[in-house]
């Protein structure tokens, strides 16, 4: 694969995304019928977004939420799990307030607004990540892309290889977390207009289109 893989329309990116099967038999992106069912891509995107919009500031949601939205619990392996992080485990169970200054100033994808999330705020993320043991770009990004799907990628130990093919460089700071995501916002499926749908597969793609690289991108070990 190379970066002209991706320059794609957003037909065509719908497509690369469902011939991930090929790699992966168990990969699903298809929405289930029920939020509660977290076992897709689309699934968990769906969920998250629910837990954010029952309580928007991180350090306020339920612990099944926040656990979700930071990479762990049952059905979090989408996206990049971050199960293996004992420490950031802990983190999100007894320090919530001090996880939430990384996510909560990124604001909620909406239908009915300007939805541009400046790169000020993606590198006040990171700053707040800084004074917190063992919360490396796995875990912001894992933060960034559940929030905001539409805009941000995860970057996990089973995604490097392909990013650095496709991307040219794994990002390792906030500085190259920004030049990849501008990298991607050439591409033609970024700009694709809202399906007139809503609620439909294609409407879930769409608001998950850039988290959803994770499905092209990640290798099983």
């Amino acid at each position: 694969m190379t970066p002209e893989t991706l320059n794609v329309s957003w037909a065509d990116y719908i497509v690369l995304l469902e011939s991930q099967r090929r790699r992966h038999p168990n990969l699903r992106l298809s929405a289930p019928a029920r939020d509660a069912d977290q076992h897709t891509y689309l699934g968990q995107a769906r969920a998250a977004r629910a837990a954010f919009e029952r309580h928007e500031k991180f350090g306020r949601m339920r612990y099944e939420d926040a656990r979700l939205v930071a990479g762990f619990g049952p059905h979090a392996a989408w996206f990049g799990s971050m199960g293996g992080n004992g420490v950031w485990m802990n983190l999100v169970r007894t320090r919530p307030a001090e996880v939430a200054r990384i996510i909560d100033p990124i604001p909620m994808y909406s239908d009915d607004r300007d939805n541009a999330v400046s790169n000020d705020l993606v590198i006040r993320a990171f700053k707040a990540a800084e004074d917190l043991p063992q919360v490396g770009i796995g875990c912001i990004t894992r933060l960034l892309c559940m929030k905001r799907p539409d805009r941000f990628f995860t970057v996990n130990a089973g995604n490097r290889r392909r990013m650095r093919e496709l991307l040219g460089a794994v990002p390792r700071d906030a500085t190259e977390y920004i030049d990849a995501v501008e990298l991607l916002r050439t591409y033609p499926w970024y700009d694709a207009p809202k399906p007139e749908r809503t609620g439909d597969d294609e409407y879930e793609l769409w608001r998950s289109r850039v988290s959803l690289l994770d499905a092209i991108l990640y290798e099983p070990a």
